[in-house]
């Protein structure tokens, strides 16, 4: 499975939970399909702690989803 991904460009990676990462343009026509409770959403987003603690303080859906992938890719980085 692990040389599968690699070869269509992808990888695992963990940050809030599990992801598929792209690490190059995906082949024309590549094709996904990603069960619904597998999806980044803004419920998903505000189950997070920091999610929790935006969405107390205010924020809309969108500035928390917005903060959270900041985050977790902040924190992949460096």
């Amino acid at each position: 499975m692990e040389d599968l991904l690699h070869q269509a460009g992808l990888r695992r990676g963990q940050s809030y939970g599990v992801g598929l990462f792209a690490t190059k343009d995906l082949p024309d026509g590549f094709c996904l399909r990603v069960p619904v409770a597998r999806c980044f959403s803004a419920a998903s987003a505000a189950a997070t702690f920091l999610g929790g603690q935006l969405q107390q303080a205010g924020f809309d859906d969108e500035e928390v989803c917005t903060y959270v992938l900041a985050h977790a890719r902040r924190n992949q980085t460096g």
